[in-house]
């Protein structure tokens, strides 16, 4: 076992460097080269357990050593898992005991450099500069064009999935984050160039705003882009294989708010369309 440092310097906060080493989506992107499909599972809270894993249910068990938000993230893996358990003979695995550490350090001016500290079995060297490499360049791309990103998957065909989407008549069901809340009206004009606007509202009428934008580009049934009225871009693309419609929602936020407050307000709502547009099918 050794002890390798990678770096990279990033020109983006260490707010927006957190956020996409730490956001479930961000998380996917980059430690897909790793093993295609790797994520984890658990809370990133001190003295929590939590599991690395790739789609066929193999991976790490690990503890969270030490979180300071937007600082630094300190892992101590405990074992190996197979199908999500434990292995049975774990004590004896390569990996058990073994360091992962991750530190953003505020350099000069907007830069920062960001440093994994990571404890790595002699015949993984070679891959894992390689993977580290190739990974920390994927961080960088997030933070540096920074989006948040949402996604739903749905059984419902992806022409109910679009209609749903863009019908001003089908948007006023679902376009509002839980049921305190309602959409009263909805116009689209669904042309590149066209607007479209709705009203959110508070049920009890104690507060509410309009929402709108100015359609940049539009290709039916698979992807609408969108300028906000503050100057912001939204992307949202659309998609089916294999039985199943996805749809993958990037915004730009913006800054009064926390990225984890809007990355949820904005899924709470996409949950709601999906919720809705199945519940015609």
């Amino acid at each position: 076992m050794v002890e390798k440092k990678y770096e990279i310097e990033i020109k983006a906060s260490p707010e927006k460097i957190w956020f996409a080493l730490w956001d479930d989506y961000c998380y996917r992107q980059w430690t897909s080269v790793f093993c295609p499909g790797s994520y984890y599972e658990g809370e990133l809270k001190e003295g929590e357990q939590i599991l690395f894993l790739a789609p066929n249910g193999e991976g790490m068990f690990s503890k969270v050593q030490t979180v300071v938000e937007n600082e630094k993230m300190h892992f101590v893996h405990l074992g190996e898992l197979k199908d999500k358990q434990p292995k049975v003979d774990f004590d004896a695995a390569p990996w058990t005991a073994s360091r992962e550490h991750y530190e953003i350090i505020p350099s000069d001016g907007a830069i920062c450099v960001l440093r994994a500290t990571v404890d790595v079995v002699d015949e993984y060297i070679d891959f894992m500069d390689k993977s580290f490499a190739l990974g920390l360049q994927k961080v960088r791309d997030l933070s540096e064009n920074f989006y948040i990103y949402n996604k739903i998957e749905s059984e419902a065909p992806i022409e109910a999935i679009w209609d749903s989407y863009t019908n001003p008549d089908k948007i006023t069901n679902w376009n509002f984050a839980n049921d305190d809340w309602r959409c009263p009206w909805a116009k689209v004009d669904l042309r590149e160039g066209g607007s479209f606007s709705s009203r959110m509202e508070a049920k009890d009428g104690s507060f509410g705003f309009e929402f709108g934008g100015i359609y940049q580009k539009i290709e039916t049934n698979k992807l609408l882009h969108y300028i906000m009225e503050d100057g912001r871009a939204v992307e949202v693309n659309f998609s089916r294989r294999e039985g199943i419609s996805e749809v993958i929602q990037k915004f730009m936020p913006e800054n009064e708010n926390s990225y984890y407050l809007q990355r949820d307000g904005w899924q709470a709502i996409l949950n709601n369309f999906k919720k809705y547009t199945e519940s015609l099918q």
